[in-house]
């Protein structure tokens, strides 16, 4: 239950049968129902929403989203409160990190894509970034095995 989490708290879980003891879906097809719900979840019913490692954007989105409302302080992110220092471990288990959590990992790509999108109706420019590492990039694909 702790794999795929957002997903899991966004998405309509009926529609997935991802409880029930017994159902005619496989487990691929309940994940892309689920993640699929979430999506729509998020475009939906989600007014605002924001990215830790876009702060400023976010803030900017959010008094542009809620007219009339201007925050008395910038937003920030205490150092260290992100994950900038990642353990140190094997390719396998990235894989295996990646390979549990990669219905979050597309739902975050999609929010992402969906956070840019109203940058741009917003017309609020991205601020130009440094060092911005990421494990699993905009180019990530995966294939589903044919186990589980």
């Amino acid at each position: 239950m702790a794999f795929n989490r957002q997903t899991r708290m966004l998405a309509n879980l009926s529609l997935s049968e991802c409880y029930r003891r017994e159902s005619n879906l496989t487990r691929q097809q309940r994940d892309e129902i689920m993640l699929q719900s979430a999506k729509e979840n998020l475009a939906r019913f989600f007014t605002f929403f924001g990215l830790m490692e876009y702060q400023r954007e976010s803030q900017l989105l959010l008094e542009h989203t809620f007219i009339g409302l201007k925050m008395s302080k910038d937003f920030s992110v205490r150092k260290g409160a992100m994950g900038t220092n990642y353990a140190a471990m094997s390719e396998s288990h990235w894989e295996r990190v990646i390979e549990r959590n990669l219905l979050d990992i597309r739902l975050y790509q999609y929010a992402k894509d969906l956070f840019f999108q109203r940058l741009k109706r917003a017309k609020i420019p991205l601020q130009q970034r440094e060092n911005m590492f990421e494990k699993v990039g905009v180019d990530f694909t995966y294939k589903f095995s044919s186990a589980g």
